[in-house]
């Protein structure tokens, strides 16, 4: 059976992208366009890996990725956070709640985020 990525992602373009990189690479992809139901979603599912935007309507990204982290089914769940946000405060909190990446979305390709799933998945 193919992982399950979950993207929590609200720009249509780049989701897309997303989506079928990684379903090419042979995963299963979920998406959802809001943090309300991004963390219902990875909750109710318990994808392998989440790809998480930190601007999203809702709830916020940041939000999000502590609810995760916080819960016991789903803190083990590997969260990267891409985002337009090039500030390291941002970083920072998102690192510190546990995030296992951060990546900012113009300065990377869709293999570099392709390489950070089969890092830690």
């Amino acid at each position: 059976m193919a992982q399950k990525i979950l993207i929590i992602e609200d720009e249509q373009t780049l989701a897309r992208s997303l989506k079928a990189k990684m379903e090419r690479a042979g995963y299963a992809v979920d998406r959802k366009i809001d943090g309300v139901h991004g963390l219902k979603h990875a909750t109710d599912k318990k994808p392998d890996f989440i790809i998480l935007d930190l601007i999203l309507p809702g709830m916020g990204g940041l939000e999000v990725l502590n609810a995760l982290k916080s819960k016991k089914e789903t803190k083990i769940i590997p969260v990267l956070v891409l985002s337009n946000v090039d500030d390291p405060k941002s970083s920072d909190e998102a690192l510190n709640l546990g995030a296992v990446n951060y990546l900012i979305k113009t300065q990377v390709t869709l293999e570099n985020i392709l390489e950070e799933i089969r890092k830690h998945i």
